[in-house]
């Protein structure tokens, strides 16, 4: 159980690192960034890059076979380029901004293909897909009936958002309280969803610990 949830917590802390290169790679070349933004932007992406090179230099030598592990997996090494460096920007002043852009795409890529990875088997272990489903499913079936039902009758439901907004706060549990129900069948509805909110997130937390208690099972 340890080693399973140091593997879901290293693969959620790519996945955000992955998200936040991207981002940064994005907002650098879209923005008219400040120096001192600059500079921060390239701490952080060189930090992101010194973790994805940590990460693949631990699963190299945790490998039985570690000639295998390299043939297979060395493209991943293309995650560990800071593409906000000095070394990349020294680029911009030798006029080569072809082999930048290639430099900072491929690293990219690479962040983006290592983020989908974990992402899979995350979803794939937790059963996630079904969860989001049924909650996506509940969400939009609850906030059709509730906007029929409520639309003339209620002076705070002024379209389908509304609706959505009022499904999130019962199957949540939040009870902001900006949008309720105000006849019969919306209060039906609302107490319908509140339970099936119950249920889903149930069902996801039953999930997580049927997985867990197979592979500890499988272990012994």
């Amino acid at each position: 159980m340890k080693e399973q949830n140091i593997r879901v917590f290293n693969d959620s802390l790519l996945i955000v690192l992955a998200l936040l290169s991207v981002g940064l790679l994005l907002f650098e070349l879209t923005t008219d960034v400040s120096e001192e933004g600059l500079a921060m932007i390239r701490t952080i992406d060189l930090t992101v890059a010194l973790v994805f090179g940590a990460e693949f230099l631990i699963r190299l030598f945790e490998s039985k076979k570690r000639g295998e592990f390299m043939k297979q997996n060395w493209w991943q090494i293309l995650a560990s380029i800071p593409v906000t460096a000095t070394g990349t920007q020294a680029l911009r002043g030798l006029m080569l901004l072809r082999l930048l852009r290639i430099v900072r795409m491929t690293s990219m890529l690479a962040r983006v293909s290592l983020f989908t990875k974990s992402l899979g088997r995350i979803i794939k272990e937790t059963r996630l897909a079904l969860v989001i489903t049924l909650l996506i499913a509940v969400l939009l079936g609850g906030a059709s009936s509730f906007y029929l039902l409520e639309n003339q009758a209620n002076p705070h439901v002024n379209d389908f958002g509304d609706s959505v907004w009022f499904m999130a706060e019962v199957m949540t549990n939040t009870g902001v309280g900006e949008v309720y129900p105000m006849t019969s069948g919306g209060r039906m509805v609302g107490i319908l969803s509140m339970f099936s909110g119950i249920i889903i997130f149930g069902l996801f937390i039953a999930f997580i610990a049927s997985h867990l208690v197979t592979t500890k099972s499988k272990k012994k």
